[in-house]
């Protein structure tokens, strides 16, 4: 990811924890599979069902996978990753293809519940999503 909210001190104070594709409960498994929200879940003491958000800047990754789980959607809309032009990706040519016809697939309306251009109004955002009002 692009970092880690925790770790951020204008975000930290938002969250009760974070959970990443390195932790122990989750790793090889990263985003867009399943296990990574259900750690989420679990951590959280919630159940499969319950109401719950999931914020994220990557559409796909964040927004389509969170939602396939259940989860209401945050997106921080941010400017996608370059990856033909970040030094450190390992992406192939032919994965960047792949990944960004699968961006390209993702229906934004039904899978994102609140779309946000500022973490500043991730706040309201999350009150929008919860109380299912659309927030564009």
């Amino acid at each position: 990811g692009r970092g880690d909210p925790a770790r951020t001190p204008s975000l930290a104070p938002s969250f009760d924890f974070t959970v990443s594709g390195e932790d122990a409960d989750v790793h090889p498994r990263r985003k867009p599979a399943p296990e990574i929200y259900e750690a989420a879940l679990r951590r959280a003491g919630l159940e499969k069902g319950a109401a719950w958000v999931h914020a994220g800047d990557d559409l796909l990754n964040d927004c389509a996978a969170a939602e396939r789980c259940g989860a209401k959607t945050v997106w921080v809309d941010a400017a996608p990753p370059a990856y033909s032009e970040n030094a450190y990706s390992t992406m192939t040519a032919a994965d960047r293809e792949k990944r960004e016809a699968a961006f390209a697939a993702v229906d934004v309306e039904s899978s994102v519940d609140a779309r946000i251009l500022k973490v500043e109004h991730l706040a309201d955002a999350v009150d929008a999503a919860l109380a299912s009002e659309p927030c564009w």
